[in-house]
């Protein structure tokens, strides 16, 4: 099995390398090109109902506007009537396209950039049954697709999409692997022959979760530490203020708490602290 028929069966083993183009320039000028015609027709429309209006009142098309069984039936002018036939298909097409970008633009994400990585490494190698060599390889190789116009189908996860998580997914695992996990961490038989390593979401996730909780359990500490050896009182507000401003700075830093978490989160870090202001060391 190679080409697509390799990708495809990699992306449902691995449902967070299911990343495609939404095409969102192209859909978005189909967009406004049936916007242009369903505007011009409108006026037609317009135009066709204002002449049939003029009519002389005993014409079948003087009744256009009041009757509709005349206006649809009617072997007179039937401008008006094609015409309004014209514009119902062209709004539902309308409507249907809008539809579908309100949901791509609602509920699709943005790739994480490491699961990008990794489809990209299979794709570039020619030793790997995926690789690509047409100009369809290049699909998520441009800068300004992967800024912009490519999406992943794989569900949103709050916990492995934290900033902290992301880190260590981008810039720690690679080193990791190369100087230690080769070592231990055994091949995926999802992939086999093509000597890629796989390495869990949920492990990932569980690091993350561990680093933060020593980052958290250890700041207080610190500070309570260092209000110790410090006697001067303005010298301890200083310190409880850069503290403060320090551990409000890592929580947006590494995770994607709320503005109100963080406001709770930095006023009980600092009430801690406040108790050691008064404090005779």
């Amino acid at each position: 099995m190679e080409g697509y028929a390799k990708i495809a069966e990699r992306i449902s083993k691995h449902p967070e390398l299911g990343i495609y183009r939404r095409f969102g320039a192209l859909n978005a000028q189909n967009i406004l090109y049936l916007q242009a015609e369903i505007h011009e027709l409108e006026a037609d429309l317009r135009n066709y109902a204002e002449e049939d209006a003029a009519q002389p009142r005993d014409s079948e098309r003087s009744k256009y506007s009041r009757n509709w069984h005349k206006l649809s039936s009617s072997n007179d002018d039937r401008r008006q009537w094609n015409t309004v036939c014209l514009i119902r298909e062209k709004l539902k097409e309308y409507n249907d396209l809008l539809a579908q970008q309100a949901l791509i633009t609602r509920y699709y994400r943005k790739p994480r950039g490491y699961d990008l990585d990794i489809l990209r490494t299979c794709l570039r190698s020619t030793s790997l049954p995926d690789y690509l060599p047409g100009l369809d390889s290049t699909i998520w190789d441009d800068p300004v697709l992967s800024q912009f116009d490519l999406v992943s189908l794989h569900p949103d996860n709050p916990e492995a999409d934290d900033r902290l998580t992301h880190w260590i997914s981008s810039y720690f695992i690679g080193p990791f692997h190369h100087l230690v996990g080769r070592h231990f961490k055994a091949k995926s038989t999802d992939f086999g022959e093509e000597n890629l390593t796989d390495y869990s979401d949920a492990a990932i996730v569980k690091l993350s979760s561990i680093l933060a909780t020593v980052v958290s359990s250890v700041f207080p500490i610190v500070g309570v530490i260092i209000l110790f050896f410090v006697q001067d009182l303005l010298a301890r507000i200083g310190i409880i203020a850069s503290l403060t401003a320090v551990f409000s700075f890592v929580l947006v830093v590494m995770t994607h708490a709320r503005k109100v978490e963080i406001f709770a989160a930095t006023a009980a870090f600092s009430a801690v602290l406040v108790v050691f202001l008064g404090a005779d060391g």
